[in-house]
Order: structure tokens, then sequence, then C-alpha cells
């Protein structure tokens, strides 16, 4: 998390260079315009144009997005991840970023309400920055939590932190049923978004940089695996993503189906369309990079998006507004 002047003085910069326009509501969107896909792994450079791409989808999607409501605990302040239940189309999991508590809260979307808040016993977060939820092949289904913050690029390991998804029908309590494992950059960076791939397991950080150079790391298959806290895991780059100036990635989320991919940056959604044969790198590798409708915010840490396409947008703040994305019919 940037401090708070220079996420502001971002914010005049871009919208000096690029004259962005926050209008009160965001209307019916079109096809969601097509963006070269630019992707470079750590040996070669590609440029994907729109005709290239081995998308099968003729056009991106169509969406509309729309303002339907705000948090509405008072204590909720620094949202920073977000993930989809897997049981309830309108709750989703939320947690908050570095100085909070560690806990995982459930929010019903339609109303604002917190319906649960479940604190990890005994854990004490470094700086939380994204969530992600995932079901194992033999139906376990998981919340992630991403402890990969490294504003001063000065961590020896990042963590993860994954538990089984607490029931919605539980009052307030404490569970001891997490587990912990150490991750392992090349060299430390800080990173704000987190995909866990449900099908092979993979776990993927995406760093965080104001030039919106976006490196992608993968830890292969770690997500389901037996977890040793004490023995770290190495991450391997697998290529940097330009997502233009100032398109730093705040958060990123992956559909518990897997089929969905988005990152979000101050001014832009990103979405991808992923194919079940393919790895979350290839994806975003190959495939049409497409423009969602979303709200300018340089604290707009968290995005969740489901199966069906739907997506919500929050942020930092008390009672942060909550945005819905959905494709048209």
């Amino acid at each position: 998390m940037f401090s708070r002047a220079v996420l502001r003085l971002t914010a005049l910069l871009i919208v000096s260079v690029v004259g962005i326009s926050c209008s009160a509501t965001t209307p019916s969107t079109p096809a969601a315009p097509e963006v070269p896909s630019t992707f470079a792994t750590s040996s070669t450079t590609t440029t994907t144009s729109a005709e290239e791409t081995t998308d099968p989808r003729p056009t991106c999607p169509s969406y509309s997005l729309a303002h339907i409501g705000g948090v509405a605990d008072d204590s909720l302040f620094e949202i920073s991840g977000a993930a989809w239940d897997h049981r309830d189309p309108n709750v989703v999991w939320v947690h908050e970023d570095s100085a909070n508590p560690a806990d995982v809260i459930a929010i019903d979307t339609s109303t604002g309400n917190t319906l649960v808040r479940v604190n990890l016993s005994g854990h004490e977060q470094y700086d939380w920055e994204d969530m992600s939820l995932a079901t194992s092949s033999d139906g376990a289904t998981y919340l992630f939590v991403g402890d990969i913050g490294d504003n001063l690029d000065s961590r020896d390991y990042l963590e993860l932190v994954r538990l089984p998804v607490p029931e919605l029908n539980t009052t307030p309590s404490k569970v001891e049923n997490f587990e912990t494992v150490q991750l392992r950059m090349p060299e430390p960076a800080n990173a704000e978004a987190l995909l866990v791939d449900p099908r092979s397991g993979d776990v993927v950080v995406v760093t965080k940089s104001v030039t919106g150079l976006a490196q992608l790391f993968v830890g292969e298959e770690l997500a389901f695996t037996t977890w040793n806290p004490n023995v770290p895991v190495p991450l391997e780059l697998v290529g940097t993503l330009d997502l233009g100036v100032f398109g730093a990635v705040l958060a990123g989320d992956i559909s518990p189906d897997g089929l969905n991919i988005v990152l979000r940056t101050p001014a832009n959604l990103w979405y991808w369309h992923r194919e079940p044969n393919q790895t979350i790198a290839e994806a975003i590798n190959q495939n049409r990079r497409c423009s969602l409708p979303s709200r300018f915010d340089i604290y707009g840490e968290a995005v969740a998006i489901a199966d069906d396409g739907r997506y919500v947008l929050l942020g930092e703040g008390q009672h942060s507004p909550i945005y819905l994305g959905v494709p048209a019919t």
C-alpha cells in the first residue's frame, strides 16, 4: 500500500495526463474495448494484437456497473481483498491490511451488513493485501489470504494463509484450523494481487509498480499440497505484464471455476477469459485483454469475480461503496 501522499500525487498526475473523469454513476456499457496483450517472459517479449490472439471468443463481453450500496460496518476502514463465497451469490469475504486484526469478514453485498467476523487465533498479519477462494479436487473449499505487501521491498519472505471457508451462520469467533507457508521471491517486491487456480492449484502473485509493469510469480501446484511453515517455497517469475503508466495493480481475482481472471488498477479493471487447458500466465499472454467498467479509485484494493462473470468492487475508507458489474444478457 502506497503512502497517502504518494497515492494522491499519483491520482493528480493521472488526471492531468489522461483526463480521467469520475461521474457519480456508471451507465450500461457496450462491448468492452479490446486491448492488445503485451506480455514479456524472462527470455522473450511478445506483443499480441487482437487479431493474433488465440482467444476463440470474437469480442469482449458487454457489462453494466451499478452502485448498489455501501459497507455498513463502521470498523471496516481498510478493505484490501475480496472473494465471492461459493454458497451464497450475494456474499463476499473481505479482510483489511496492515495494522489490523487477522480477521476474515463475510459481507452481504445486497445490504452491506457484516454476516460474520472470524479471527485467526494467535496470528498476526504483516500486510494482508489480497485473498482468493478455491475448491480442491476432493471438494474442500478454502480461503487463501496473501500476506504479500512489502512497501519497502525489504521482506525476506512473504506468507500465504489457508483456512477452510467458515460457516455463514456462526457467531463471531476465533479459529485455529488455519495453516501458513512462507513464499520466497527471487528478490523483494511489493505485491497486492493474489490468484489461486482451482484447477491446477497454482498460486500466482502479481506485483505492484507505478510504472504499470506487473511481474507474475507462480508457486506451481502449491494451493492444495501439504505445507511446512518452516520451509519457504520459492516463487518463479513467469512473465511481466505491461498495463501502462500508473497501471499499478491494486487487486486481482480468479473465479471459483478458474475461467475468469481480473486485475484492478486505479483507473481500470482488466479481464481475461481463460480456456480450461491454459495456465493463468498463458491466458494473460495469449488471450484478449478486455477493459471492464470500473471506478477511478486510488484506494480500490478489492475485486472479486464469480463464475457467471459478475464482479464486485470495494475499497478503503469508512462505508466503502459497493459496485456490482453484471454481464449483459
